[in-house]
């Protein structure tokens, strides 16, 4: 009678382990919490442990191709693009800066709705080397309206243009 009783009891106890576990394993994939986990994003969730593949960022609204305007070039009209940085989510990298070509590309910063060019150089079509700089521009719908400075040797040329979204 003593091992009856003590193997109902060793029983129970297993039971009772199997049960615990079970229990935990079930709390513990019952707390994760899908969500964007990448903390530059503009969704970045704290309480978010595993990554859905939700996570937006403020340099997707400025992508694209834009028809630029500007009253330092009369009556000339190019394009410029702004695609994503490949270093960095609260970046942009700007093509065909000031009609320069495509080989004139400045990277911009990004926050929220307004997007600046800190000063730096690039190289036109001829080869020729510019130092490019902005003042905050601001994206308002499909539109960027921007103050570019352009720097040729001692010569600057400070330009308010305007980039439409096509």
């Amino acid at each position: 009678m003593k091992k009856a009783i003590l193997s109902i009891a060793n029983t129970a106890r297993t039971l009772g382990a199997v049960i615990m576990i079970g229990l935990v394993s079930v709390t513990y994939t019952g707390c994760k919490q899908e969500g964007c986990t990448d903390v530059d994003a503009n969704n970045f969730s704290e309480d978010a442990d595993e990554d859905d593949g939700t996570c937006t960022y403020d340099y997707e609204q400025f992508v694209g191709t834009y028809g630029t305007t500007s009253p330092c070039v009369t009556g000339a009209s190019w394009n410029t693009t702004i695609a994503a940085s490949s270093t960095s989510k609260k970046k942009v990298v700007i093509s065909n800066i000031g009609n320069l070509g495509s080989s004139a590309t400045v990277v911009a910063d990004v926050n929220g709705s307004t997007v600046q060019i800190p000063s730096q150089s690039t190289i036109d079509s001829d080869g020729d080397s510019w130092t490019i700089s902005s003042s905050t521009g601001t994206l308002s719908g499909t539109s960027i309206n921007i103050t570019v400075t352009y720097t040729f040797g001692t010569s600057n040329l400070t330009c308010s243009e305007t980039w439409n979204k096509q």
